[in-house]
């Protein structure tokens, strides 16, 4: 799975794993799933080098309605974790970034890696960190075949900056599959869960984690990242494949071309939409109806009055999907 070596997988075993408050199941084919990342704390003692780069790193795999399970990586470096003094560093704390989604949500176990390295710094290392993280904000983005030919360059640059022996140190983090998927918020923190009660813990106003005895933890690193659910994807309108095709249709129309040739593009509109993965099913077939029923209006519109106004469909955006 993904980009860590056994020897990170096995450490993050080790550390308190824990959610705060309830896990909600993530009904199939009916929600989309997102991940986000809400919280990391890196502190000084742990690291192990006098100058470094903190790199999140983060890996995610989950079924998909294009046929098998799809992959989302990312690796960066904040601008104030880059070539740090250890002296210097203190407590670092970076707020929300998503890493996944939203995607649908056809049932089966979503995969994580997610993690906080600390770097050795060394020459070139900062455009070769720079080159990833563009490549990470291109693959960031929420539809699967755009992210698709990213991924594979994403996950060797990040191993060949982890994994040699001493170049790297792995802070905190967690591997972990959740079988099912449930809406919740997680924290991975460098303690022994033997010792605390995992069930107590929480996080303040900032999503700070606090501890079982109500306290913020500062002396060890951790992260804190939240599964999501929705019902609707608010970005629906922006799937590439599904944008371009309503373009052609709503050239089309205010061409004023025949109405053989709407109905052409009419077709490939609804077979792009049936077919696009980023989409659940029920939510395609609620796009269509809505199309259909604009596309009707305009040409029977155009049909009976006659010249004058130029007949136009909306713009994507103001199609409404409802909850399925």
């Amino acid at each position: 799975m993904g980009i860590w070596t056994d020897l990170w997988r096995t450490q993050a075993k080790g550390w308190a794993f824990g959610h705060v408050g309830d896990e909600v199941a993530i009904e199939p084919y009916k929600r989309y799933v997102t991940v986000m990342l809400r919280q990391l704390r890196i502190v000084n003692e742990r690291v192990g080098f006098n100058r470094f780069y903190g790199t999140v790193e983060f890996y995610g795999r989950v079924p998909h309605l294009s046929g098998g399970p799809v992959e989302f990586a990312s690796m960066t470096a904040p601008g104030q974790m880059r070539d740090v003094r250890k002296k210097d560093l203190g407590n670092l704390v970076i707020g929300q970034r998503r890493l996944l989604g939203p995607v649908p949500y056809v049932g089966g176990d979503l995969e994580i890696e997610i993690g906080l390295f600390a770097i050795k710094s060394q020459d070139l290392l900062m455009p070769y960190l720079e080159l990833i993280d563009d490549l990470s904000t291109a693959a960031g983005l929420a539809f699967v075949n755009v992210a698709a030919p990213y991924i594979s360059a994403i996950k060797k640059g990040a191993a060949a900056l982890i994994q040699p022996a001493g170049s790297a140190s792995l802070e905190i983090g967690a591997a972990v599959t959740f079988a099912p998927v449930r809406a919740s918020t997680y924290f991975a923190a460098r303690l022994d869960s033997a010792a605390r009660d995992l069930a107590k813990f929480g996080l303040d106003g900032n999503d700070r984690l606090i501890d079982d005895q109500g306290h913020l933890v500062t002396s060890v690193p951790y992260l804190v990242f939240s599964v999501m659910e929705s019902a609707v994807r608010d970005d629906w309108h922006q799937i590439p494949a599904v944008s371009a095709a309503y373009n052609q249709l709503m050239k089309a129309v205010r061409d004023q071309e025949s109405l053989k040739e709407i109905d052409s593009y009419v077709e490939h509109f609804r077979r792009v939409v049936l077919t696009d993965p980023n989409l659940l099913p029920g939510h395609a077939s609620q796009v269509l109806e809505q199309t259909k029923q604009q596309v009707d209006g305009v040409t029977t519109g155009t049909k009976t009055s006659g010249g004058g106004k130029v007949p136009a469909l909306p713009p994507l955006s103001e199609l409404k999907l409802t909850p399925l």
